[in-house]
């Protein structure tokens, strides 16, 4: 993804797991997009996510731009994700959002 794209901070986590499943639920919108590697979705996964590895975001551009937005990114524990977000808002784009991480999820559920 290049040096912008690995040197990125994670951005905050903006939108929790009740919230994604409340706006989707809502809007019938948006998309939820994990990052993480696919052998890790042995570990759990969000429902209807869809997965694309962090470093095939910049050849999955053309693919990104016709999903319903808006774009939610998940991955273990919100690092991947936020640096997607911070990498897309870096070349223009909005409507993009850190859900976290699938830890973060995998934890308020058992609670």
């Amino acid at each position: 993804m290049g040096d912008q794209y690995h040197n990125a901070t994670a951005s905050p986590y903006l939108i929790s797991r009740q919230q994604i499943q409340l706006y989707m639920k809502n809007n019938n919108n948006g998309t939820v997009i994990d990052v993480r590697e696919p052998f890790e979705l042995t570990f759990g996964k969000f429902e209807d996510a869809i997965n694309i590895p962090m470093g095939e975001i910049p050849g999955s551009l053309i693919r990104l731009e016709k999903l319903p937005r808006p774009l939610i990114f998940i991955c273990a524990s919100g690092n991947r994700s936020g640096q997607v977000v911070q990498y897309l808002q870096g070349i223009g784009w909005t409507d993009v959002h850190n859900g976290g991480g699938w830890k973060m999820f995998k934890a308020r559920k058992a609670a």
